[in-house]
């Protein structure tokens, strides 16, 4: 019972800091305001945080340990088809998973240079992606759409365009949903793709 208690209350810390950098920034959520936020006292949360930094080491291993399954879960669930139909529908659910969490993706955006271990293993999400847009993008060479060599960096192409709709709705408003359909055809077909040119 104890234990469920402790960890109620650290997962409301956990949220409360996520709402605060999400809206204020890292450097406007200090331990005072997230504790407030959180409405527990300041000590309540150095009994669960040893400090600002491993609080947010433990929001993200928190977040990840949900976004990154869904994201693999997403890769199976487009594993097969035709490769455009597996990218659309791949892109389509993983900006919707993100919309889901878009708190934790502002917060993430915020706090990039924040890596609880090593530059790769600390970013299982990313990894997550990488490996799904590797296995489309295997199809689409399979299927003489993508060229075989150019696999590996279309992945970290697509993942990096992914990157900048992101930063573009937390900017701009809007879902990120918004942009799936725009992110696979220029991804397909480039920029001019809109001007009716085949």
């Amino acid at each position: 019972m104890r234990d469920r208690v402790r960890q109620t209350v650290s997962d409301g810390i956990l949220d409360a800091a996520e709402e605060v950098v999400a809206e204020r920034g890292l450097h406007g959520a200090g331990m005072a305001v997230i504790a407030g936020r959180a409405g527990v006292a300041v000590g309540t949360v150095y009994n669960h945080f040893e400090d600002r930094d491993s609080l947010m080491r433990a929001l993200f291993r928190a977040r990840r340990a949900v976004i990154s399954p869904a994201i693999a879960a997403l890769g199976q669930a487009h594993s097969s088809g035709p490769f455009e139909a597996r990218l659309r529908g791949f892109a389509a659910d993983v900006m919707g998973l993100f919309e889901q969490h878009r708190r934790f993706v502002k917060v993430a955006l915020e706090a990039e240079h924040l890596k609880a271990e090593g530059a790769r293993a600390g970013r299982p999400v990313m990894n997550a992606m990488a490996e799904a847009a590797r296995d489309i993008l295997a199809a689409g060479a399979a299927e003489g759409m993508v060229a075989a060599g150019d696999v590996d960096r279309l992945a970290r192409l697509l993942l990096g365009a992914i990157r900048g709709l992101l930063l573009y709705r937390l900017q701009a408003g809007g879902a990120f949903t918004e942009d799936a359909d725009l992110l696979v055809q220029v991804f397909l077909h480039g920029v001019e793709a809109g001007k009716g040119r085949p």
